[in-house]
C-alpha cells in the first residue's frame, strides 16, 4: 500500500508541477487529470474500505506487492513512457511559450505604432479646431462689422434665429408675436424710444425683450439693466401690464466678465456666433422660473 501511495503521490506531484508551469493545458492533460481524480475518490473508497477491513485488505495489498514484484519491468517501462510523453508535451509547450512571446511582441509594437498615429491625428485635429476657431472668430467679427455698419445686425442675426434659440433653451415654441426694430412713443411724455427686438407669448404671459449690440460694454449693459428695472417698458407697451418681462442682451462679442456682469444683473447673455445664439448663463432661468 504504501508504494502504491508514494506512486500515486508522485504523479499528483508530477500533475501539479504540469499545472503550475503551463497556462494552456491541453485537451489530453484534462483528460488524464478527470481520470486522476476519479483514480483518488476510487482510492478513497479503497482506503475507507481498508479501514473497514484491514484483514481483507493485507492480503489483496500482499497480492498486489506480489504482483508488482512480477511485472515490476512492464511498469518502469510504462513510467519511461510517460516521463518522454511528457518531455515531449512540455518541449512542445516551450516552443508555443516561445511563438506567443514573439507574437505579442509583435502585437505591442504594432499598438505603439498605433498609439503614435492617434496620438499625431490628435494633435492634427487639436490644430484643425484651433484653425477653424480663429476663422470661426474672424468670420463673426468681419460678418458683425459689416451688419453693424449697415444696421441690419437685428434683421441678419438676431431675427431669423431668436425663435430656434427660445426652443433650444427654453422649450418655447413658435411666439404669438416678434416686433424688430420697433419704435414706441409715450405721448403723454413726449418720448419715443425704439426697441430691438421683442417677442410675446400671450398663453405663457412672458415678453422677451432683447437689446443687440454689436460690441458689448459695461455701460451698455447697465444702460439696458437699469431701463429694465425701471418698469418703464410697460408705459411702452401698456397691453402687456402683468406679463412677466425677461431681459436679453445679444452681441458677437462677450467676455466673461461681461457675461458676469449680466447674471449679475440678471439678464441673458447671449453670444452670436456665426448663425447660432448661444446662451452663456442659463443659469439666469432660475430667476425668471423658465
Amino acid at each position: 500500500m504504501a508504494q502504491v501511495e508514494k506512486r500515486v503521490s508522485e504523479l499528483e506531484s508530477l500533475f501539479k508541477d504540469l499545472l503550475f508551469s503551463q497556462n494552456r493545458v491541453m485537451s489530453s492533460i484534462d483528460q488524464l487529470a478527470g481520470e486522476m481524480t476519479v483514480f483518488k475518490d476510487e482510492m478513497s473508497e479503497f482506503k475507507e474500505e481498508m479501514r473497514r477491513d484491514r484483514k481483507a485488505m493485507r492480503e489483496e495489498m500482499s497480492e498486489f506487492k506480489e504482483e508488482m514484484r512480477r511485472d515490476r519491468k512492464a511498469m518502469r517501462e510504462e513510467m519511461s513512457e510517460f516521463k518522454d510523453e511528457m518531455s515531449e508535451f512540455k518541449e512542445e509547450m516551450r516552443r508555443d511559450r516561445k511563438a506567443m512571446r514573439e507574437e505579442m511582441s509583435e502585437f505591442k509594437e504594432e499598438m505603439s505604432e498605433f498609439k503614435e498615429e492617434m496620438s499625431e491625428f490628435k494633435e492634427e485635429m487639436s490644430e484643425f479646431k484651433e484653425e477653424m476657431r480663429r476663422d470661426r472668430k474672424e468670420m463673426n467679427k468681419k460678418w458683425g462689422d459689416l451688419a453693424n455698419k449697415m444696421g441690419t445686425i437685428v434683421e441678419d442675426l438676431i431675427f431669423p434665429n431668436f425663435h430656434i434659440m427660445l426652443k433650444e433653451y427654453f422649450g418655447l415654441h413658435e411666439p404669438d408675436d416678434i416686433m424688430i426694430r420697433r419704435w414706441k412713443k409715450i405721448k403723454s411724455k413726449g418720448i419715443k424710444k425704439e426697441f430691438d427686438l421683442i417677442a410675446v407669448f400671450e398663453d405663457k404671459k412672458l415678453v422677451f425683450l432683447d437689446e443687440t449690440k454689436s460690441t458689448a460694454s459695461k455701460e451698455y449693459i447697465m444702460r439696458f439693466s437699469e431701463f429694465v428695472k425701471s418698469g418703464k417698458f410697460f408705459e411702452f407697451f401698456p397691453e402687456y401690464t402683468g406679463y412677466q418681462l425677461v431681459p436679453v442682451f445679444s452681441s458677437i462679442y462677450l467676455e466673461d466678465s461681461l457675461v458676469d456682469l449680466l447674471t449679475k444683473e440678471q439678464i441673458f447673455a447671449v453670444h452670436i456666433e456665426g448663425s447660432i445664439l448661444h446662451l452663456k448663463n442659463v443659469d439666469v432661468k432660475k430667476v425668471y422660473n423658465l
